[in-house]
């Protein structure tokens, strides 16, 4: 009886492993990477004219773009933020081809309204005459300065030739 007891129990520990060895990797690697905040979604994205406040009007434009185009990275429904007074305190980086060209806002951070610790969108840009043609990759991290949190979004695109 105790060796029937000894191997139900040594074949509940391997299926077990089994579970966690085919069930962990799917649910752990990404191409994205967070900490404390969520996003909906994301989109690369061309100027198509100048928005009522001033700003550029954006559309999505998939992953391709004229050359000298201005290709913008835009992250929508930030969610999970800290706030004070509403108002949430974001870090941002911006890297492009692995170092080419990276960018990062004043460490006291850009301050953004955010109702219930959450933030419409959020959008950095790389200058298109910067860029050859060819394709490219591009990484956005936003940075919760207030709660700690994090999101970092990483898209590829491609620069064509100039259009006549």
């Amino acid at each position: 009886m105790d060796k029937k007891i000894l191997f139900a129990a040594i074949i509940l520990v391997v299926v077990a492993a089994l579970v966690v060895l085919l069930i962990l990797p799917a649910t752990t690697i990404t191409t994205h990477a967070s900490y404390g905040l969520e996003y909906e979604g994301y989109s690369l994205a061309r100027v198509i004219g100048t928005a009522p406040d001033g700003g550029p009007d954006l559309e999505a434009a998939g992953s391709s773009f004229e050359s000298g185009q201005d290709v913008y990275l835009v992250i929508y429904g930030i969610s999970g933020l800290q706030t004070q007074d509403g108002v949430a305190k974001i870090g941002m980086a911006m890297d492009v081809d692995s170092g080419v060209k990276s960018v990062e806002t004043d460490p006291g951070g850009i301050d953004y309204p955010a109702e219930g610790g959450v933030i419409e969108n959020i959008y950095s840009y790389v200058e298109g005459a910067e860029l050859q043609p060819g394709k490219h990759s591009i990484s956005l991290t936003l940075t919760d300065l207030l709660g700690g949190g994090y999101i970092t979004v990483n898209a590829e695109f491609i620069i064509g030739p100039e259009q006549r």
